[in-house]
């Protein structure tokens, strides 16, 4: 009647109605990135209960093997707080204390190299003015690091919510599946969604036991080179390093710097030898590593990950950044798997036809 044809009337509500989710979804994004988190812990733990499941007798169930792990994680938790937590509490306190007084000494400024010319010294006396007064002019971003410290202490339910959902994930996750599947309705779409699904959690799972083998591998390394090298508040640095490599190409390089700062702040001379490593660790592990054990993993070209980790920052800050890669992932597969659907339902339709 309106002179649209019912394909086209089709597409434009499709067109509105992935619009209006996305738009959605940015609105909730801070429950979104909850129950993401949520989900991150959960394929942590799944391979403990997988492993639990498959050597204790079947009348346990996945209900009190899902408990007994939980208590086990937990338990490594609470022992890993009280051992490493108060050592890196202690080095976090001293660097807090000390922090003026190595900026005031400016150690830093005399590592700074002499083939930077003229920008040399407009870098010291940069920082020398920022610091002439005690640091005010870094009273704004510490005022803007309290508010958010505070919004974060303020959202503590989130640390107790993120093991209740995770919990659930487990426990009903193949119930979920099975009602996600059954809301298509031929047994063709069901079994693309029962392929795509296979592939996001094959995916998923081993995207994240990959980045907490890179974060433990990190810390150790970082931490016994920078301990034999002397530089002060080693497993400090060794620890924000491994957090940062859960950030996509833009993490390990602000933990390389922020290692190189606090080194040179601190009175250690020879920044050279922790470049060098950092580019040297950065090759094998990006180069190397990396790619080894990623090699069923996601295959995301270098400039898209860019792209996801910076869109996911503007998005929904440092949580936008770690997830963008798996988003990217997930819809890669959704792709792939939908296009590999397309092609071969074009090839069968042919020989359908000859057969009536």
């Amino acid at each position: 009647m309106l002179g649209l044809s019912p394909r086209a009337a089709r597409v434009t509500w499709t067109v509105f109605a992935v619009t209006a989710g996305l738009i959605f979804l940015y609105v909730i994004r801070s429950t979104v990135g909850l129950f993401m988190t949520a989900l991150f812990l959960a394929y942590m733990i799944w391979p403990m209960v997988a492993f639990v499941e498959r050597h204790t007798p079947r009348w346990i169930g996945r209900t009190l093997a899902l408990t007994l792990v939980y208590i086990v994680f937990l338990g490594a938790l609470v022992a890993a707080l009280v051992t490493l937590g108060a050592y890196l509490y202690e080095e976090a306190s001293s660097f807090a204390q000390n922090i003026q007084g190595m900026i005031q000494k400016g150690h830093f400024l005399e590592n700074l190299p002499s083939w930077l010319g003229p920008a040399r010294d407009k870098i010291i006396d940069w920082i020398k003015s920022q610091f002439s007064s005690g640091g005010a002019a870094l009273i704004p971003y510490l005022q803007g690091a309290g508010q958010a410290l505070r919004g974060t202490l303020s959202s503590a339910l989130y640390f107790i919510l993120v093991p209740i959902l995770a919990f659930f994930f487990i426990k009903d996750g193949r119930d979920m599946r099975a009602y996600f599947i059954s809301l298509f309705g031929d047994a063709r779409r069901q079994t693309l969604a029962n392929e795509i699904l296979t592939d996001i959690h094959t995916l998923l799972g081993h995207y994240i036991r990959v980045l907490i083998t890179l974060a433990l591998f990190s810390v150790i390394i970082y931490s016994v080179f920078l301990g034999v090298i002397g530089v002060p508040y080693s497993v400090l640095l060794a620890f924000q390093a491994a957090i940062l490599e859960f950030i996509p190409v833009i993490g390990p390089l602000i933990a390389g710097g922020i290692m190189i700062t606090v080194a040179g702040f601190a009175g250690f001379s020879n920044l050279w030898v922790i470049v060098i490593f950092w580019l040297v660790y950065r090759f094998f592990q990006d180069y190397v590593l990396s790619p080894h054990l990623m090699h069923q993993g996601v295959q995301i070209h270098p400039l898209v990950v860019l792209f996801g980790v910076l869109a996911g920052e503007q998005i929904g800050g440092v949580p936008g950044m770690f997830f963008s890669v798996p988003v990217i992932a997930v819809l890669r597969v959704i792709l792939v798997r939908t296009r590999r659907s397309a092609a071969s339902r074009r090839v069968m339709l042919p020989v359908e036809i000859e057969t009536q």
